[in-house]
């Protein structure tokens, strides 16, 4: 059994790793057709009325299959009100078949009564952008995390599971 402690990786190329492995393993190499439409992938987190979030991150991969490409992206806000929309947008342009994945990072004091600490929520599937009228992923939270993965990073700040 291999001890990966004294490895020192951000939650970032963990996340990046895990991801680039699902991507590679359902994604196939297409070259680019000059006819493709090209629109702008969208991340939105969505807050319906929780004043008690001191900060979002917005974690989001975008996969571009045709040139067999990935990129990570992390965003965050500070001080979101009860009814605000994060959006932040992916800095290449998509196309038919991008692959997508959206989470959410949160941090507020939970109905435990401790320190405000972060907690982590990532849909379960990927997701393919088929035409320009899905381009937009969303997260409403806390709606959504009834079907988001919670998981647990082991690192300061973060909630300790029970």
């Amino acid at each position: 059994m291999h001890r990966f402690e004294n490895l020192n990786l951000s939650r970032t190329s963990l996340a990046l790793l895990l991801l680039i492995s699902l991507f590679a393993a359902q994604c196939k190499k297409n070259p680019v057709s000059p006819e493709d439409e090209f629109f702008e992938i969208e991340y939105w987190f969505i807050n319906q009325g929780d004043s008690d979030i001191m900060a979002v991150e917005i974690l989001a991969i975008t996969h571009y299959p045709k040139s067999d490409s990935t990129i990570l992206i992390e965003v965050n806000f500070q001080k979101p009100g009860p009814f605000d929309t994060l959006k932040t947008t992916a800095p290449r342009k998509g196309y038919d078949g991008v692959i997508t994945n959206l989470g959410a990072q949160v941090i507020k004091r939970w109905d435990d009564g401790k320190e405000p600490c972060w907690r982590s929520f990532s849909f379960p599937q990927l997701d393919t952008v088929f035409t320009s009228m899905d381009r937009i992923r969303k997260f409403n939270w806390p709606a959504d995390t009834v079907i988001a993965k919670e998981f647990y990073q082991d690192r300061a700040g973060f909630c300790k599971p029970e």
